[in-house]
């Protein structure tokens, strides 16, 4: 009998396989999503492996030794035989005198021959002391051509502090593309740095490799091809904390494609309770036919999971191709067979759970349902009791761990030791919340739609009848929310706490950069006037810094600085006039218990208000910010300790002209110090943004199956509509909206989810960010959903509007 049943069951679905393909469609797109994230780590780290390694392909062996090797046992290893090349391996890093804010690496590496990683491409090789080679991308940074001279300042002595100046020439140009670095032979990187090396690297002749252990002693030799495979192996490991991130993206995608398949495997089910009851009617027992419906499910998840690695892999494939077209050459990904056996296995077990609570249900179909006209049951509205009372257990977990989180957050100034288990705890509350919102989902939709019944009424019979359809069947309208709902959070909390973070990032920044250019040390008057009679300085800012207690203060002018109105203190607001107020760190509100009002004592005696609290430090890492009057009667001097300069960068040359050699050694340019970080954060979210966009599409293919199968299932409810005068135009309107009510609720719910979370998200990470709602990011993602659901729901919208009222009658659906 159990054959039987299943060949029934199987014959059905040959002969109707749109079904079988609209609730495997989420499946499918999980399973291409998954085999995509694994193909990809395998190309991206592969691609390292081929490509990263700093040390040469000419290497066959590399001697370590943690105390160091003499300049002398480089020279044995040298005229050791066999050995055709050795190289030490050694980098020092320098400041650039009279450059401020520029540092300089000089790496060792040979120039030529086996073991050279860089070539020259301009000038001659440094081959005598004091001499480099710069990388191309520093020359044309810094405008320097070889014959010109650089002065580098190192540190020595005992301690380490002592600092000299080395007078350099550059020689020549090599092909690196990286800013900031210098090359020379190993001889002339110690002589500079006076460091010893640990490592040398050794080309060898064809054949036996030389022996070395008279020559080195207790060092340890590795091959060359040992030591490349293992700093490729260290360079990829960073794409591991990457790809579990983007692994945690992918799971809830997962799980958005099974609450989509298992509400369609329902809405099939239900359409099929009439053959079900046929069969319980010949003797089929309720065990058979749920066994016939879970293997069905389980055949679905089969073949769209062997369909979704075929995608991913012709996917993947075509990205490698166009990336070498375009030059950028990419690993080829392969095919890992274990791999795709697990996808495939996996997404039939993902059907399979996802099948089970369906096929329960439609198996205990009485026998009498046979002989009833309705193909279908009435679709159940509520929620029965066990569900309510775990929906509200959910939900008062969810709010419980929200206290926990919100009770360990520390004051300003604090330290904060909590991060990682409020960061775990948010994760277990959002978690919670979002089982309490499937829980209590239909009750949800159905008030959701009674609040929406007023203005929808506006749209007439129309939207009457769009209420009534999803408020009938508020639990299949539920599952399908809560999938839109899950995309939209984590759209939501990204959008917010991308904003959030932006605006602290751009406040730091403002603090630590407060204009584009600094000069440290006393400017002259006449000097001052000239840099402000220049027409591309737009702003000359004179500044005292001076000690006062334990703290930092300066009198910078915060009105002046265009800089300051990006930044959003802690507590409080920053006015133009300071006169007996004082701006002060968090650190200083902490350690002294002030805050916002509170009146500090300073120095013998001067007394303050607090005005504002900021988030970090003040500008320039000062502590407080006083008046200029104030900063006086502390006791700081007349002199001024450095001036502010807003100015593009192509007026460097002028300004430094300006200042003379004397003062130009203190200039420093700010003003592009946050681009390198405001580029990392962009790139950050825009990545975080395409991953939960990858539910987001789930859910739509979701509103789009289940438009579907609801369209089957309710042809006789459209044909009566048709008969009793519903047009063409009318009955694709209606299903239309309720394809947009889908996006409507799922994005209520989800803006009440997101918003919370991304809040207390960027209060746990102690960012001292305000929260920031970017309004119009907002409305576009819940105008796009609006728009884009009934398009999901377009397709059965126009097959239902083809169907004539007499045909859709006379079917059995």
């Amino acid at each position: 009998m159990n054959l039987t049943v299943l060949g029934t069951q199987l014959e059905g679905v040959r002969r109707r396989p749109g079904r079988g393909l609209m609730t495997g469609l989420s499946v499918l797109l999980a399973t291409f999503v998954v085999f995509s994230t694994v193909l990809a780590y395998r190309v991206t780290t592969q691609t390292f492996l081929d490509s990263f390694s700093p040390t040469s392909s000419g290497t066959s062996l590399v001697a370590e030794n943690e105390t160091g090797f003499s300049v002398r046992d480089l020279r044995k290893v040298r005229a050791t035989d066999d050995v055709v090349a050795a190289s030490a391996q050694l980098s020092a890093s320098f400041d650039v005198a009279g450059a401020a804010g520029r540092s300089l690496e000089v790496d060792a590496d040979p120039g030529s021959g086996p073991l050279a990683l860089y070539r020259l491409t301009q000038g001659a090789y440094p081959q005598g002391p004091r001499q480099i080679a710069l990388s191309e991308a520093t020359a044309r940074a810094w405008s320097i051509a070889p014959g010109a001279h650089l002065r580098l300042i190192r540190l020595g002595g005992e301690t380490g502090t002592e600092k000299s100046v080395v007078r350099v020439t550059v020689t020549g140009l090599v092909d690196s593309a990286v800013t900031g670095l210098a090359y020379a032979p190993d001889l002339v990187v110690a002589e500079l740095s006076g460091q010893a090396f640990t490592r040398i690297d050794i080309a060898a002749a064809a054949g036996s490799p030389p022996s070395l252990s008279a020559v080195l002693g207790p060092a340890r030799i590795r091959t060359g091809d040992e030591v490349r495979k293992a700093e490729a192996q260290d360079a990829v490991r960073q794409f591991d904390v990457v790809f579990a991130v983007i692994s945690a993206f992918v799971l809830i995608a997962v799980i958005a494609a099974m609450l989509v398949a298992t509400s369609t495997f329902r809405i099939v089910f239900a359409q099929r309770l009439k053959q079900l009851a046929l069969l319980r009617t010949i003797g089929g027992q309720q065990g058979q036919i749920g066994l016939a419906l879970t293997v069905e499910g389980a055949l679905t998840g089969l073949v769209a999971g062997v369909l979704g690695v075929a995608a991913a892999v012709g996917g993947v494939r075509i990205a490698v191709a166009v990336a070498g077209a375009s030059g950028r050459a990419l690993a080829p990904s392969g095919f890992p067979l274990t791999a795709a056996v697990v996808t495939v296995v996996g997404a039939g077990l993902l059907t399979v759970a996802a099948v089970v609570a369906p096929a329960l249900s439609a198996s205990d179909v009485s026998p009498l349902q046979a002989l009833r006209s309705a193909d279908t049951t009435p679709a159940r509205p509520g929620i029965g009791t066990v569900r309510l009372v775990l929906g509200l257990v959910f939900a008062a977990g969810a709010a419980g761990l929200i206290c926990l989180v919100v009770s360990a957050l520390p004051v300003a100034g604090q330290e904060y030791t909590a991060l990682d288990d409020n960061l775990l705890q948010i994760v277990a509350s959002g978690t919670l919340a979002f089982l309490a919102m499937i829980a209590l989902g239909p009750l949800l939709v159905r008030a959701l739609l009674g609040a929406l019944a007023p203005a929808l009424r506006l749209l007439g019979t129309t939207g009457e009848l769009a209420i009534e359809g999803l408020r009938s069947a508020s639990r299949r309208a539920a599952v399908v929310t809560m999938v839109v709902a899950l995309g939209v959070t984590l759209v939501t909390g990204t959008v917010v706490a991308a904003a959030s973070a932006r605006a602290v990032v751009n406040s730091g920044l403002a603090m630590g950069s407060p204009a584009d250019f600094v000069v440290d040390g006393r400017v002259p008057a006449a000097t001052l006037r000239q840099l402000a009679a220049e027409p591309a300085v737009s702003l000359v800012s004179r500044y005292r810094m001076f000690p006062v207690d334990d703290y930092t203060a300066t009198d910078l002018d915060l009105a002046t600085l265009p800089s300051m109105r990006a930044v959003t203190p802690a507590h409080g607001t920053l006015e133009r006039d300071l006169g007996g107020r004082a701006v002060i760190s968090d650190r200083v509100s902490y350690e002294l218990g002030v805050s916002v009002g509170d009146r500090i004592r300073l120095g013998k005696g001067t007394s303050l208000i607090v005005q504002a609290v900021l988030s970090g430090n003040g500008p320039l890492e000062a502590d407080l910010v006083v008046s200029a009057s104030e900063l006086t009667a502390l006791g700081a001097p007349d002199a001024p300790s450095g001036v502010l300069l807003d100015a593009p960068d192509t007026a460097e040359p002028r300004i430094r002209a300006v200042l003379g050699p004397g003062l130009s050694t203190g200039l420093s340019s700010l003003g592009t110090v946050g681009d390198p970080i405001r580029s990392a954060m962009a790139k950050l979210f825009a990545a975080a943004l395409g991953l939960v966009g990858l539910t987001v599409l789930i859910a739509l293919v979701g509103v789009g199956t289940t438009m579907s199968l609801t369209v089957m299932e309710r042809t006789r409810e459209f044909g009566m509509l048709r008969a009793l005068g519903l047009t063409r135009p009318g009955l694709r309107a209606l299903i239309g909206t309720e394809s947009c009510l889908y996006g409507v609720l799922g994005t209520v719910l989800g803006l009440a989810l997101g918003i919370p979370y991304a809040w207390l998200s960027v209060l746990a990470l102690n960012l001292n960010a305000p929260l920031e709602l970017p309004v119009a990011q907002l409305l576009a993602v819940a105008l796009l959903l609006a728009l884009v659901t009934p398009l999901a729901g377009l397709l059965p919208t126009r097959r239902a509007a083809r169907v004539s009222p007499v045909a859709a009658l006379g079917t059995g659906g």
